[in-house]
């Protein structure tokens, strides 16, 4: 299963040069952790229906997609499907094959691309 982590284009560039993502707040029990969004996803394009409208991310524009490492916590949070990642330090990607990906805005935008 694949998940994905929604952030802008500076936090994507940041979470590339580390390799690893930084705590949020948690959610019910849980203190603190990693939000994602979980297969099968909705559209990554900001705006109305996008990431930030739809669960609240506090940035879109760009993610990282990458393998779900094992205690994912499913909860409900708008129409997509939504989890966290229990964790009390940064998660490192190693071994989680990420993916970094700027989202195309408008279809002009061909720079905007997958790369990993």
């Amino acid at each position: 299963m694949r998940v994905r982590h929604h952030t802008n284009d500076a936090g994507l560039a940041a979470i590339r040069a580390s390799r690893q993502l930084t705590l949020a707040r948690g959610w019910g029990l849980i203190a603190t952790g990693i939000h994602v969004e979980v297969e099968p996803f909705r559209s990554a394009q900001p705006g109305a229906g996008g990431p930030a409208a739809e669960m609240g991310c506090a940035e879109e524009g760009a993610y990282v997609e990458f393998d779900a490492p094992p205690g994912l916590v499913s909860y409900v949070c708008g129409p997509r499907n939504t989890a966290i990642i229990p964790a009390d330090k940064p998660l490192a990607l190693h071994g989680l094959n990420p993916a970094f990906v700027k989202v195309r805005r408008y279809w002009w935008e061909f720079w905007r691309t997958k790369y990993a």
